[in-house]
């Protein structure tokens, strides 16, 4: 697609919050081994809600310490680098998400996917590639919903995710994945959240489309499912019916326990940070 025709989508970015350069400073030197967690630090003291936001996350429930920390470089020591990097695309892609029910679906997306990666055995850093992975997946769906509402309606609901992205060429030229893309290399962001993601509209079949791109396909239709009214029966019927059994089987899926309380306890985690934070 010509450059010309990304841009006139990408413009729309100026009508929207856009990521701070602190975040994306911060972002780049979080993945940067070279740099102390003091220069980490004092970056996170120049973004007063990420700062507010890991002391918040560092004396939570969840933690569980035995005394409130009010000093930033413990803070950033004890949450470590991977999870302050997911807290801070976390309140970046925040401001993006001017829709709520896109946004509700993002941040299960992001919360489900790391949760598989973890249970699959996967290391910290896919873990975090495929959580930021999942939260930027739908920006291109931002712009779409939001500036070209009348061209747009009833696409997001398709759930094979090839037949939405072949419906938005139809419109756009450009696919919702394809803009978070550009979306993703106009702000600077990690090359690793782009290489998830460029391949991602791939079948699974495509020799490119790997296990991050797998577990994101499989969260993203978790998402799309509305388990409170369904019984196990149903529920492995709503899975299969838009997803192939021989992917989670090429990519070591099998095990995961895919219940309806599984599902629950996703909703629950999700709702609580999204209420949180609204």
């Amino acid at each position: 697609m010509p450059q010309q025709q990304i841009e006139k989508y990408l413009k729309h970015l100026a009508d929207l919050a856009t990521i701070s350069p602190v975040a994306v400073e911060l972002i780049s030197k979080v993945e940067d081994i070279n740099v102390s967690r003091e220069a980490i630090a004092q970056l996170v003291k120049k973004d007063d809600i990420l700062y507010t936001n890991v002391f918040k996350l560092v004396n939570s429930a969840a933690l569980a310490l035995p005394r409130r920390v009010q000093n930033i470089l413990e803070a950033v020591n004890i949450i470590g680098m991977f999870q302050l990097r997911n807290l801070t695309f976390m309140i970046a892609a925040k401001k993006v998400f001017v829709d709520l029910e896109l946004w509700y679906k993002s941040v299960f997306l992001a919360y489900t996917a790391e949760k598989i990666a973890r249970a699959l055995g996967l290391n910290q850093n896919i873990q975090s590639d495929v959580y930021i992975s999942g939260l930027m997946m739908s920006s291109g769906q931002v712009i779409f919903k939001t500036f070209y509402q009348n061209q747009y309606k009833g696409v997001d609901k398709i759930l094979h995710l090839q037949d939405r992205l072949e419906r938005e060429k139809e419109i756009f030229e450009i696919s919702s994945i394809d803009l978070s893309c550009e979306i993703i290399k106009s702000n600077g962001l990690p090359q690793s959240i782009l290489s998830i993601l460029s391949n991602q509209a791939l079948g699974w079949r495509e020799e490119q489309f790997t296990q991050q791109n797998a577990i994101l396909e499989l969260s993203r239709i978790l998402a799309e499912i509305d388990s409170k009214n369904l019984d196990e029966y149903d529920l492995n019927r709503a899975i299969y019916e838009i997803l192939e059994p021989e992917m989670l089987e090429k990519f070591g899926m099998t095990k995961l326990k895919l219940d309806t309380e599984f599902i629950a306890q996703l909703h629950e985690g999700t709702a609580s940070f999204v209420n949180a934070n609204h």
